[in-house]
């Protein structure tokens, strides 16, 4: 389940994600970007270990192993807008979770709910 410890690994993943990405795919020799890269999927699996995967990886493992010849990763790009979709309209706590993400992202805005369905949602 959630808690503090698991919602900020998983928000600084997301936050060394958008500053680092572009650079480690477009320039290989970047070994900055790279080692940042790490560090993000680091955090991540600390964050996905405690708190659980949640839908989209139950959604991909079951029907994509079982029902469709897809890579999970294309799967789960499609599962994805939807389950953050019914994401979205929980809880105020997970709203309130969707515009730390939306920060998080380097999403312009002034932290409130249209900020988290242009970016997130």
């Amino acid at each position: 389940a959630s808690s503090p410890v698991t919602d900020a690994a998983a928000l600084h993943s997301m936050r060394l994600i958008a500053a680092h990405l572009r650079r480690a795919v477009f320039d290989a020799e970047d070994e900055t970007a790279r080692t940042m890269i790490s560090y993000a999927d680091y955090l991540a699996g600390l964050a996905f270990n405690s708190a659980g995967l949640g839908w989209i990886a139950g959604m991909t493992n079951a029907v994509c192993a079982e029902y469709i010849a897809a890579p999970a990763s294309e799967c789960a790009a499609v599962f994805l807008p939807h389950v953050l979709q019914y994401y979205g309209g929980g809880s105020e706590t997970t709203r309130e979770l969707f515009i730390d993400v939306a920060e998080a992202l380097g999403c312009a805005g002034d932290g409130t709910e249209d900020v988290v369905d242009a970016c997130v949602l």
